[in-house]
This record gives structure tokens, sequence and C-alpha cells, in this order.
């Protein structure tokens, strides 16, 4: 482990990512993004317990970084999107309790779908170009707090959702984006948690 945050910040400089920490709440943030960041150095990551904020989309991660990424209890935000990660990582997420956005761009998500329906606190969820089922996703869209949906690059149409609209009082607002710029929203009663 790396004994101060200057040694983390140079060490993620020279592989193009930045690290940064908010010195009004202690949060650290790394925006790995088309980096050369791998999973040795995701490693350098952990002691680490203020990571809130963990963009990765486009490095040099692989399945092998969720032994660390795990660790980061947290965590706020990840992306995974056009990583060398696959679905079979969505079931360690789940110990992620504090995720509120996800980026799963490019990972082809077929068998470990209901995973994501354990992330009780997301908010944001990015789906784009996963070859997701029509199916998968409306569950997303009927059991989830979801607010932003991703679904561009798969191929789906406003139209394939618009019979969710289930407008009740206190109705959420849920907003798709299905790719070339085109948002639709949909309505739909808040979802209602026993403990």
């Amino acid at each position: 482990m790396l004994n101060s945050l200057k040694e983390l910040t140079d060490r993620f400089a020279a592989k193009e990512a930045e690290v940064s920490l908010y010195a009004e709440t202690n949060e650290l943030i790394v925006d790995a993004r088309d980096s050369l960041v791998d999973d040795d150095d995701l490693s350098a990551l952990v002691g680490f317990e203020n990571l809130v904020y963990l963009h990765l989309a486009g490095s040099d991660v692989t399945i092998a970084s969720m032994r660390h990424i795990v660790t980061f209890f947290k965590l706020e935000f990840l992306d995974l999107g056009r990583t060398r990660c696959d679905e079979s990582c969505l079931e360690a997420l789940t110990k992620l309790t504090e995720l509120g956005g996800l980026g799963l761009s490019g990972m082809r998500i077929q068998t470990q779908f209901d995973n994501i329906l354990l992330l009780r606190n997301l908010d944001v969820l990015d789906l784009s170009n996963t070859r997701v089922s029509k199916e998968a996703v409306r569950l997303v869209l009927q059991l989830t707090e979801v607010s932003s949906l991703d679904l561009s690059g798969n191929g789906f149409e406003p139209c394939d959702f618009m019979d969710l609209d289930l407008l009740v009082d206190d109705a959420r607002t849920v907003s798709l984006k299905f790719g070339s710029g085109v948002r639709a929203g949909i309505a739909r009663p808040p979802i209602v948690r026993s403990k």
C-alpha cells in the first residue's frame, strides 16, 4: 500500500489518470478513464477508505480488479465500461451498497443481470452497447430506483417501453437515452421497500 496521497497521485499520473481529494468532504476521486491504469494500480487504492468515485472506462483493468474494487465500501460511482471486465463482476458489485451510479457500457450482459437489481441505491445506470434484453430493461425500470438509464447502442426505441408509463400520485420520471440524442421519459410509481 502506498503511504501517502502524493505517492498515489504520482503513480496514477504516470498512467495518465487523475486522483483528487476534496478537502471539504475528504472524499477521494479517481478518474482513470481511457488511461493505462491496470489491476495492480488498483491495489494501491486499498486502504484509502474515502474513495467515492472510480471512473475506469477504457482502462486496462480486468475481472481480477474486482478483489480490490469490492473493498471500496463507500464507493458511490463506478464505471467499468469498455474494460476487460465481463458480466461475472456483477455479483461482486452487490457488496457495494452505496453505489448510486454504475457504467457498464460495452459489457455483454446476458445471465448475471439479476445482480443489478440488488443494487438498491442505484440511480444512474449506463447499459449502452451491452446487448441487454428488453425484458431485463423492463425489470430495471419496474424494480429499481434508477432515474437515468442509457440504452444507446442496443437497438431499442422509445416506444419499446412506453407501456410502462404508470401514472399515479407521486410518480417518478425516468430519463431514458436511446442513442443519437433520442431521449424519452416515463413516469412510474416509487418503489416501496419493506425494511
